[in-house]
């Protein structure tokens, strides 16, 4: 009896171990908060990710970075700039087309592309890039800043006599430091430096505005005469992302960039 009885106790011990290594190999789940977009309160957005991790494989979810991408595990990844499987574009897009979504769709009507208003050191450099169907006639077109403090309009460029660019891109620019690649237009202005916000600018034709955009922190009392919500400040450039893309809401299209003036928008690295 008591040799069975000992036998007992160590099988019993055994079975234990055995069972107690299998928890150590268990799956852990974790999320967290990140990058722009989503919910927006006065220029403020909030956006989620959430990364599950097994033994075997791990897939993430969620806003793609500052660029607003979406990642699937082997996936197309839109907005990294690079066209994989089942994109049409990324970023980049051929005269009279926009990249929306990573679709190329016609472009129809003029938008404020980018902007560089605040460089870091002198202010020099400042730009405003309008994308629009190759060659369109700029006859009526205006280009106006809002101050936001007070809601007064003053005009940045009248745009009567010139044309958008062959490549689709037409760039005022401040001065002559702003160089645009072959098949953009551009015009030089003094005007194109812009106040550091929180401002906004519209694009508008016989006085109807056509597009705007609003930056910057509007606090109670200011003038916010963008779309929907403003998008931030940045010393670097505005630029919508994918290029050309337009949902209404400005801190939902517009991203920290590289400055790219007559060319396709690239997120800042």
């Amino acid at each position: 009896m008591t040799s069975s009885s000992s036998s007992l106790v160590v099988l019993a011990a055994a079975f234990t171990l055995i069972v107690g290594c299998a928890h150590g190999n268990q799956t852990t789940d974790s999320t967290g908060v990140g990058g722009a977009g989503g919910s927006a309160s006065d220029a403020t957005t909030t956006s989620s990710a959430a990364t599950t991790t097994t033994t075997s494989a791990t897939t993430t979810t969620g806003a793609g970075g500052s660029g607003g991408g979406s990642t699937s595990s082997g996936g197309a990844v839109c907005g990294d700039g690079v066209v994989d499987a089942g994109e049409e574009c990324d970023g980049a897009a051929p005269a009279g087309k926009s990249c929306i979504d990573c679709k190329l769709v016609d472009v129809t009507t003029p938008v404020i592309n980018e902007i560089v208003y605040d460089p870091a050191g002198p202010d020099v450099g400042c730009f405003i890039e309008i994308l629009g169907p190759p060659g369109l006639d700029l006859t009526g077109y205006t280009l106006d800043a809002i101050n936001g403090s007070d809601g007064t309009s003053t005009t940045v460029a009248t745009l009567s006599g010139h044309s958008i660019g062959a490549a689709g891109y037409f760039v005022v620019a401040q001065d002559s430091s702003v160089v645009v690649p072959a098949g953009a237009a551009k015009m030089i202005k003094a005007t194109a430096d812009l106040q550091n916000g929180p401002d906004s600018v519209q694009l508008k034709h016989g006085g109807s505005v056509v597009d705007a955009l609003g930056y910057g922190s509007f606090a109670m009392g200011t003038f916010f005469k963008g779309e929907k919500f403003p998008a931030m400040n940045t010393s670097a450039s505005l630029c919508r992302v994918p290029n050309g893309k337009d949902t209404g809401d400005n801190s939902v299209d517009f991203f920290v960039c590289a400055p790219t003036p007559g060319g396709a928008n690239k997120l800042a690295p």
